[in-house]
């Protein structure tokens, strides 16, 4: 039997995004992609998949 993918928690994901973004103080999707080791399209697709809630 092939090992199951591990769900993704794409509200948590987004959170800790926007905080490292704003921790590290980057300015764009491909600075936080580029210290992550993802692509600004997979760090775009996270930050706008999640509907940001206020506070």
């Amino acid at each position: 039997m092939p090992a199951q993918k591990p769900k993704i928690d794409y509200e948590k994901l987004a959170r800790n995004y926007r905080e490292t973004m704003d921790r590290m103080r980057f300015v764009s999707h491909s600075d936080l992609g580029r210290h992550l080791g993802v692509s600004r399209v997979w760090v775009s697709r996270v930050l706008k998949g999640v509907k940001q809630r206020p506070g």
